[in-house]
């Protein structure tokens, strides 16, 4: 734990979510277990996810972030052709929790490591996808995501490991689909854009 990290727990995070959601007063709220050390995350109903920010900052500054991450996650759910999730709400400060705080949808899955997606040939389906879906000259968080030959220069970094972390034949097979659907022509390629994240993950 970092020195400047801020206290939530389920009891906090609740009373924030019914007092200033109060369309969600019956929905649960839990804790879930993550690695992250940014935010914290927790489960509302079965429909959402509320993010916590777990480090000083400024409040305007981060609420003005929020916005803009809000922003960028409604622009980039449009363009995707997988769901992603989507901003429903920007929570306020309280003197229960100094920082304002994110509503997001809860997209169901499995977390994709190496060990589970990497000879998956309908993740590289959806991968290849979801890279030719954007624009080649997108962003998003600093990193270039757009453009064919995204994988193979490493730019979409986590799912480059994820790809590039299994072996045998299958893992062989869904290497070469990604590839294969990357270097396809796309019949539309959508206008320029920048996805841009400028608060924490």
């Amino acid at each position: 734990m970092r020195h400047d990290q801020i206290p939530i727990d389920v009891p906090t995070a609740q009373a924030l979510i019914r007092q200033q959601f109060p369309h969600l007063r019956s929905e649960p709220i839990r804790f879930l277990p993550s690695t992250g050390t940014v935010n914290a995350i927790f489960r509302v109903g079965d429909l959402l996810a509320a993010r916590f920010p777990l480090h000083e900052s400024d409040p305007a500054e981060l609420a003005e972030s929020l916005s803009t991450d809000a922003d960028a996650m409604g622009e980039l759910a449009g363009r995707s052709p997988v769901p992603t999730p989507t901003c429903v709400g920007l929570g306020r400060p309280d003197k229960s929790y100094p920082l304002p705080f994110t509503l997001q949808t809860w997209i169901p899955g499995h977390v994709a490591t190496p060990t589970k997606v990497s000879d998956s040939p309908k993740f590289a389906a959806d991968l290849a996808r979801f890279v030719q879906a954007l624009p080649d000259s997108a962003s998003f968080g600093g990193f270039p995501v757009g453009g064919s030959d995204t994988l193979s220069h490493g730019d979409l970094i986590p799912a480059n490991r994820l790809v590039d972390g299994g072996t045998g034949p299958q893992h062989e097979r869904t290497t070469a689909l990604v590839s294969a659907r990357l270097d396809a022509p796309a019949t539309t390629r959508p206008s320029p854009v920048s996805f841009r994240k400028n608060g924490p993950p």
